[in-house]
């Protein structure tokens, strides 16, 4: 074999041995890191659980809170995203590989893309449109939401 196609070998299985590496930590860290966040998130939402999604680069958390209003949503998540550990949550989210955190209270989901600084509110049909898409998009795959963003509260 020459010296090219040893190197072009070596290559590609230093890239296979990466990618196999990263996901193994990935699949024994996810569970510890989802347990975290949980365990976080459950501090201001004692009821809050984590929803099994099909897509596995999506976070999603449910607050089980009801009869709130789209104003309380948005301040709520306005202020998670002013909280000084979320540099914190964006790492453990990208260790367990999310891409997207949808925030779930019973009336409007909160889609937010890692490290955003801005934020979707998606009332029940607009939810419902939108993971209807996403089902239908490669995991990876980023998919903006047919709602304009929310920016913070100043």
């Amino acid at each position: 074999m020459s010296e090219q196609g040893k190197n072009q070998n070596s290559a590609i299985w230093t890239m296979l041995k990466t990618s196999i590496i990263g996901r193994t930590i990935n699949r024994l860290a996810g569970p510890f890191v989802d347990a975290q966040i949980l365990a976080a998130v459950q501090e201001y939402f004692p009821k809050a659980r984590l929803i099994s999604h099909a897509r596995t680069d999506i976070l999603h958390i449910e607050t089980r809170l009801s009869h709130v209003t789209g104003k309380f949503v948005h301040t709520t998540f306005s202020v998670i995203l002013k909280d000084p550990q979320l540099d914190e949550l964006c790492l453990a989210m990208e260790i367990g590989g999310y891409k997207a955190l949808v925030f779930g209270f019973t009336p409007e989901k909160v889609l937010w893309f890692l490290r955003a600084n801005d934020f979707y509110l998606l009332d029940t049909e607009a939810w419902e449109n939108y993971r209807l898409c996403l089902d239908n998009i490669d995991v990876g795959e980023i998919l903006i939401p047919d709602v304009n963003p929310t920016l913070p509260l100043e």
